[in-house]
């Protein structure tokens, strides 16, 4: 079976992927490995952090005494996150959705785990 993703799986390495075992380990350490075996679940902490650092870029422009959603409106109009050498995230005045790029991977049930087939990352086409 095949899967598209916008995140690294569990087994894979990266500054968002590392970043999420390490939240996971510090504060569910007897849970973790319990967690990663469920799947997908503590992954979504990608778009927790790409939300967070929106707020984060908002504020910082505005002063934390001044942010408002017009404010956070503002910053999304031309907000772009690189991680790993690519632009993962990214917002402007007509795309209202984050992801960039997806990965292809297979589940392999003898293995019982999720496989990347292909290293790169496959940019999403908005128009044919």
């Amino acid at each position: 079976m095949l899967f598209v993703r916008a995140s690294p799986w569990w087994n894979e390495e990266g500054t968002l992927i590392d970043l999420t075992r390490e939240v996971l380990y510090q504060n569910h350490p007897q849970k973790a490995e319990s967690i990663i075996r469920s799947g997908v679940g503590y992954i979504a902490f990608g778009n927790l952090y790409i939300m967070l650092d929106t707020i984060a870029r908002a504020a910082g422009e505005a002063g934390p005494e001044n942010f408002d959603s017009e404010t956070l409106y503002r910053t999304l109009q031309s907000y772009s996150m690189t991680i790993d050498g690519i632009e993962l995230a990214s917002f402007n005045a007509t795309k209202r959705f984050a992801t960039n790029y997806y990965g292809i991977y297979r589940a392999d049930g003898a293995q019982e785990d999720v496989f990347r087939i292909d290293p790169e990352w496959y940019p999403q086409v908005m128009e044919p």
